[in-house]
């Protein structure tokens, strides 16, 4: 595949990172969107790829200064868009597991990332590609997730050879008190990100994020967020999949097994936590941990295997005790999740 670069990538805005990358002509950019864009084209990549790694290196296209802005703003003014050039896989392999370090800047300088395969469709809201059909997203993370993910064996994605992947970096560093930076900090970073590969692990997985949204699978595409009302009384708000069912549920076809799963939010936000829901009963629930460490909080993945039956639903609810007199435009209530089907 040719991909045409006069086009851009743009995905969410309060939000991990988008399942299938939208692909966007500048005449179709969403202007309510606000946010800074970079033109994949001009970002230079690095890969290196052995018998047990590929390792994608995709520096900043432009130097940027962390924003003053406090967490009751939306994050997608103040923040920037990388993309890597797409890495082409030189021979079949299989994928288990995934790793991010930072260069020239700590982990806080990061809102999300993602990494997607070039060409394969997407599962949620496949409306989302066009042109030159997108790409099916096979990892996500934000500040607040960076553990190693390691798929156990026998579990792997497979990817042949001549397939191509795709990163998006999109960085948000934020000057105290409301982040690690210095206002005055010029920052420079280079995201690396590690998939480790194992051709002894034979039985497929794929990876599907749900996420909680106002405008599910519609314009503004970019979006994939919703809104936290103000409480005056520290009332629990929960967004729930009602309304929303396209983007933040999905119905197994056959006997699934989900083998990890794990879940964003923005406890700088609000957000209490992320419950998974199996046929309407709850089978995961994710809490953001505090953390001694400049992103200052970490939500843990779950290895617990999550049997589903032919024709189960899988959903997600999320909560936020809007501490701000505004409301939240941004909040955020995903869950991702690599299974496989077991029939």
């Amino acid at each position: 595949m040719h991909l045409n670069w006069s086009l851009l990538f743009i995905v969410s805005i309060g939000l991990m990172a988008a399942v299938g990358y939208t692909v966007l002509s500048p005449d179709q950019y969403e202007p309510d969107n606000n946010h800074t864009q970079s033109d994949p084209a001009s970002n230079f990549a690095e890969s290196t790829q052995t018998d047990s790694a590929i390792t994608i290196r995709v520096p900043a296209s432009h130097r940027i200064l962390p924003t003053l802005d406090g967490p009751e703003k939306s994050d997608g003014p103040n923040s920037h868009w990388f993309y890597s050039s797409p890495i082409t896989v030189k021979a079949d392999t299989v994928i288990t597991g995934f790793s991010i370090t930072m260069e020239d800047a700590d982990e806080a300088v990061l809102h999300h990332v993602s990494v997607g395969i070039l060409d394969r469709p997407s599962t949620i809201c496949p409306a989302h590609f066009m042109f030159d059909g997108g790409a099916h997203e096979i990892y996500s993370a934000s500040r607040h997730m960076l553990e190693p993910v390691e798929l156990p064996a026998p579990y792997g994605i497979q990817i042949q050879q001549g397939e191509q992947l795709i990163v998006e970096f999109m960085a948000h560093p934020q000057a105290a008190p409301h982040g690690a930076h210095d206002a005055n900090h010029v920052i420079t970073p280079t995201l690396i990100v590690t998939l480790t590969t194992d051709t002894s692990h034979t039985t497929p997985v794929d990876f599907i994020r749900l996420r909680l949204d106002d405008s599910p699978c519609i314009a503004p595409l970019a979006h994939q967020a919703f809104t936290v009302p103000t409480s005056t009384d520290a009332a629990v708000f929960t967004k729930t999949t009602a309304g929303n069912e396209q983007s933040s549920s999905y119905q197994f076809a056959a006997s699934s097994t989900i083998v990890l799963g794990g879940a964003n939010f923005w406890p700088n936000k609000g957000a209490q936590d992320v419950s998974v829901l199996l046929d309407d009963q709850p089978v995961a629930r994710f809490i953001a941990q505090p953390v001694d460490t400049p992103s200052g909080w970490n939500i843990p993945f779950s290895d617990t295997p999550i049997a589903i039956q032919p024709g189960s639903v899988i959903a997600i609810n999320a909560t936020y005790r809007n501490p701000f007199a505004v409301p939240i435009l941004d909040a955020a209530g995903m869950y991702g999740f690599y299974y496989t089907t077991t029939e």
